[in-house]
């Protein structure tokens, strides 16, 4: 596979070349969001925004992963949520969370109602040089998760947040 470099206010990461880079009208140093998206479904965003408002709540990436999780959890027509992977790892010269999921989603209603499962691949890591905290991750299918994690892992390996 080969990978393209993309930057902006000192965050840096590879994404897969041919795959569509999605900004929002608005975007700040201390504040944003990126999105990569493939012609075949996947997609990788990656979010930011000031540590010190996540420091008040969260000492870890961990602990804020797990806050992300129960939010997650009781969100509407998520059914289920299975953590399948877990690990500590470093991310951009830092102390990272990385986590591998099971979600059960249902929709609709009483006359067509729609369930599916999806794997999530996401890693939190927060910055003190920088000072902001990111999340990156990735959704896909269950029956496609072979290449499309690999990618999502090779993005969240190759991520920097300062020059």
């Amino acid at each position: 596979m080969e990978y393209e470099q993309f930057s902006v206010y000192g965050l840096s990461v590879e994404y897969p070349a041919g795959w569509r880079v999605e900004l929002p009208r608005r975007l700040e140093r201390d504040n944003g969001d990126v999105s990569f998206r493939s012609s075949e479904g996947p997609s990788v965003s990656i979010f930011w925004g000031p540590l010190e408002r996540l420091r008040t709540k969260f000492q870890t990436p961990a602990e804020y992963a797990s806050d992300i999780f129960n939010k997650i959890k009781k969100s509407r027509g998520v059914k289920s949520l299975e953590v399948l992977e877990e690990a500590a790892m470093p991310i951009g010269g830092h102390e990272g969370a990385f986590y591998k999921t099971e979600e059960t989603i249902s929709y609709g209603g009483l006359i067509r109602k729609v369930t599916f499962k999806q794997i999530t691949i996401a890693a939190h890591f927060f910055c003190g040089e920088s000072k902001r905290h990111f999340t990156i991750y990735g959704t896909i299918s269950p029956q496609k998760a072979g290449e499309q994690e690999d990618i999502i892992r090779h993005m969240i390996k190759s991520i920097k947040c300062h020059p």
